[in-house]
């Protein structure tokens, strides 16, 4: 199998960090500096989503890396730049020859900001869109949506979701009974299905998209 990977745009040299480099180097990065003058561009032979820093465990042992940590770093460089630098991606490909079949050719790509990153690859897309095919209603067979509700201060403050485009027109209702020391003009009469009722506070919020990546959230939380 062959592989490679590809990262843009050229970095500035004056925002990498001697720690940088170190992460940079344990996922078998190259940091070219022949390209552009002042700027580094960087490349790798490997998939590079695993990593080991020699010597930067305890007592001296090696500390294994995961593709989170890389990502880290690239976001740190991206803050560090105040704004020169908005982002920056990595583009896979990977084949072999000796095995020509579905699964020996691919790629995919990363896409890195301050705040985010997002990830497509070839085979993931594929295998969404065949299932969308052969199950003739626009949606794969298992295809989750995630509903987050983000609370800040004490309060709802909107409810998010990674496909919001699924629902357009929907709003969700806040019903909030903690009603102590409230004004009675801001409080609802909330129904209830047995005819009795209660006050409370109300209110609507659409299903907004949002810079939480709520698979890779819902991973880490079912991990």
């Amino acid at each position: 199998m062959s592989t490679s990977s590809v990262f843009q745009p050229f970095i500035p040299s004056d925002l990498l960090t001697d720690a940088d480099r170190q992460v940079i180097e344990a996922f078998g990065i190259t940091i070219d500096t022949t390209y552009q003058d002042n700027k580094v561009f960087l490349y790798c032979d490997l998939l590079c989503i695993n990593g080991v820093l020699k010597g930067a465990g305890i007592d001296g042992t090696d500390m294994e890396l995961d593709e989170d940590d890389l990502y880290m770093v690239f976001q740190e460089i991206i803050r560090r730049s105040n704004g020169k630098l908005k982002w920056i991606s990595k583009e896979i490909g990977y084949y072999d020859l000796e095995h020509l079949d579905a699964g020996s050719f691919g790629g995919g790509a990363v896409f890195v900001t301050a705040d985010d990153v997002q990830c497509v690859f070839t085979g993931d897309w594929l295998e969404e869109h065949i299932r969308k095919a052969e199950n003739g209603n626009g949606l794969a067979d298992g295809d989750k949506t995630i509903l987050g509700i983000v609370i800040a201060n004490g309060g709802v403050s909107n409810v998010v979701s990674d496909h919001p485009e699924r629902f357009k027109n929907v709003n969700v209702a806040i019903i909030d009974y903690d009603t102590d020391g409230a004004d009675e003009d801001c409080l609802t009469d909330v129904p209830e299905i047995s005819g009795a009722s209660e006050m409370a506070h109300v209110s609507l919020q659409p299903i907004t998209d949002t810079i939480i990546d709520l698979p890779r959230l819902m991973k880490k939380v079912n991990q």
